[in-house]
């Protein structure tokens, strides 16, 4: 209900609640969804995508001569679409490590696909992903995570500011890389539309990759992740958001 509220201001609080509720619905639907999607073969998932919007952009950005950085926003079923982009193209993906360390194994076991390394968000792989994308391949990272302090910078996210990761703007920047925003939006049960947009804005910073987010988030507001803490980092002196 927090988000809801902060996130959007215009709208009533009874607005408010419902948007809550069907935010939690879409959750409980995503964690329902996990053995599904990822037990499941590639031909099987395909047949519940009913169409690929943008496919042309991505098709576009592996032919060209640079690196290309998948910006995969925690709206609809991601997990569905890193089955997907896995089917695409070879992919080096950035994940945060759980807080539970047992549940470690089982991620890396469960997301692995022909093609697809994973890689723990530290150093070394921030140097690792420089250097695939200088070699023009392609990365995967989720735009939305909330980075550690010391590791952002803050930036307006529907009007709150947020701390929000620098790694994708430099990264991008610095091998002028092709950046998509990618996506698997639910359209009914069981069934799903891909969409594949380019950046617009162009992402230089922390606020331009914010702005890229909110634009998908606001196609369908009940399917992006407002039950995550999203706000929890606060600037310095500023009262906090969450109980």
């Amino acid at each position: 209900m927090r988000n809801a509220a902060l996130c959007f201001p215009e709208l009533s609080a009874a607005e408010q609640r419902q948007l809550a509720k069907r935010a939690v619905v879409q959750t409980v639907q995503s964690v329902f969804e996990l053995p599904w999607i990822w037990t499941r073969s590639s031909a099987t998932l395909q047949a519940r995508i009913d169409a690929v919007q943008g496919f042309e952009l991505l098709k576009h950005a592996l032919l060209a001569n640079r690196g290309v950085i998948i910006a995969a926003p925690h709206f609809g079923a991601w997990e569905l679409l890193n089955r997907w982009l896995a089917a695409q193209t070879p992919m080096s993906v950035l994940y945060r490590q759980p807080k539970s360390a047992w549940l470690e194994p089982l991620l890396i076991k469960c997301r692995a696909a022909p093609g697809v390394s994973l890689l723990r968000a530290e150093p070394s792989a921030v140097r690792t992903l420089l250097k695939r994308l200088q070699a023009r391949l392609v990365i995967g990272i989720l735009p939305d995570q909330q980075p550690k302090a010391g590791e952002g910078e803050f930036a307006d996210f529907f009007g709150v500011p947020a701390l929000t990761m620098t790694l994708l703007p430099k990264l991008a920047l610095r091998t002028n890389a092709c950046v998509l925003l990618c996506s698997a939006q639910r359209t009914a049960k069981g069934r799903f539309v891909i969409c594949i947009e380019a950046a617009e804005p162009i992402v230089t910073n922390a606020a331009s990759l914010n702005a890229n987010v909110e634009r998908i988030a606001r196609r369908d507001p009940s399917q992006y992740q407002l039950t995550y803490k999203r706000f929890s980092m606060r600037p310095e002196g500023a009262e906090k958001r969450y109980l």
